[in-house]
């Protein structure tokens, strides 16, 4: 062996081959230990005891009873593997007053290495120490607050032999469970239908049973919402809170005056709603206000483009007509981006106050979107009743409030139901 070692970097050979050189180890005739040992880890031949090595060689006077306890279990357990989890190893080390590196070292040769056990080291450190070069994964778990706010990180800093396709992933401990969560495409494909949530007596159910949990049931009539939404926030990603409060809306009898945001497409947006939805009430609760558009063959699409001012308050009294026929109230969603652009900076203003006004007189209720640093936005915060805004954490969209305040909450497809359901799961 001493020779091959000298002439040889790495040996790779079957046991077959094996059997040829060493014939009396596979025949189990004696050899010399380490002989035996090399052999056991190239053929992998599963160990018949401990090693104790390393921790004798290292703590021979001390007496250690947690460790050996240890050792005397994963020998008793075999062949079969132990999984063992060192929680923690600074607890431990420090308690029997020994060196933790030494104590790292001789677990992983004798109980790893020799013995063929799985060992989970919990570290209270958050620092790289000696341990994270022998072991085959390296995790770190960070928690730290941001404004008030709770956010939990795992981050994968080392996982042998796998691949690596996101090192950072937020956690959450609700229920006393560790649960991470992944960027909401894995779920897309995860269909199901939706299941509206009726109106209350005293509230508008928003149609995610989470988020009107925090509202206290819902959005109450005349009230004026501000959803505001990061820069670096998909169409994807805040859609899956918009999309179930639009077809909540409308399976309410509630009608819907839209103003649409930047770069939205009509017919898009109809063939989403209509897969949830029929068309017919589609129809008949949903006017989608287009300020490029001069002429409209589509009933839900306000031709709100033309030059002529007249032709275009006409084309809005009209919208604002067929949406209110039939429906309970009448939901009004203007971009602020879209509006600016289209009115300016004045003529915006006035018509969100005059939207407020039309609120409050009514059972209506006014959702203002905002992707952008629009100074407008800080007019709008101050007549908000409720003010939320939604952000992208490691590529996962969060929601959280900002009046009424409350923790961060991830905005994830319901694994159970599927899409387009979602559920709002707290930071915690």
């Amino acid at each position: 062996i001493r020779s091959m070692e000298r002439n040889l970097k790495l040996i790779i050979s079957s046991k077959e081959f094996l059997s040829e050189v060493f014939p009396q180890a596979v025949e189990g005739k004696p050899v010399k230990e380490k002989a035996k040992k090399v052999l056991d880890q190239i053929t992998g031949a599963p160990p018949s005891k401990v090693s104790w090595e390393y921790l004798t060689k290292f703590f021979r006077d001390l007496s250690l009873p947690e460790i050996r306890r240890l050792y005397s279990e994963v020998e008793m357990n075999l062949p079969n593997k132990t999984i063992a989890v060192i929680d923690s190893i600074e607890g431990i080390s420090s308690i029997n007053n020994i060196d933790m590196n030494l104590l790292t070292f001789a677990l992983h040769k004798d109980l790893a290495e020799s013995s063929g056990a799985s060992l989970i080291f919990v570290s209270e450190k958050n620092e790289p120490g000696p341990e994270d070069y022998i072991t085959d994964g390296v995790i770190y778990l960070d928690n730290k607050i941001q404004e008030g706010r709770r956010i939990r990180n795992m981050y994968l800093n080392k996982l042998r032999g796998i691949e690596i396709f996101s090192s950072n992933y937020m956690f959450t401990l609700k229920d006393g469970k560790f649960y991470v969560f992944y960027p909401n495409l894995n779920y897309l494909k995860m269909h199901g239908s939706f299941e509206p949530i009726k109106n209350s007596e005293k509230h508008y159910s928003t149609g995610i049973r989470d988020l009107d949990e925090i509202l206290d049931g819902g959005i109450e009539p005349s009230y004026f919402v501000l959803l505001d939404i990061g820069k670096d926030v998909t169409r994807d990603d805040y859609t899956l809170i918009t999309r179930l409060m639009y077809l909540n809306f409308m399976h309410n009898r509630m009608g819907i005056l839209y103003i649409p945001p930047p770069g939205a497409n009509p017919i898009k947006m109809k063939e989403d709603l209509c897969r949830y939805i029929p068309e017919d009430i589609f129809f008949k609760r949903f006017r989608y206000m287009n300020y490029t558009a001069e002429e409209s063959e589509y009933p839900y699409i306000v031709a709100a483009g033309s030059k002529d001012p007249m032709k275009v308050q006409q084309n809005v009294i009209k919208a604002m007509m067929d949406v209110s026929v039939d429906s309970e109230a009448v939901v009004h969603v203007y971009s602020l981006e879209t509006l600016d652009a289209v009115r300016g900076y004045d003529l915006t203003i006035k018509d969100i106050l005059n939207a407020v006004t039309t609120v409050k007189s009514t059972k209506d209720i006014a959702i203002i979107t905002s992707q952008s640093d629009d100074p407008l936005k800080e007019k709008i915060r101050s007549v908000a009743d409720y003010h939320f805004r939604i952000e992208t954490i490691n590529n996962v969209p969060v929601i959280y409030g900002i009046k009424p305040r409350t923790i961060y909450y991830i905005i994830e497809v319901d694994r159970e139901k599927g899409f387009p359901n979602v559920k709002l799961i707290p930071m915690l």
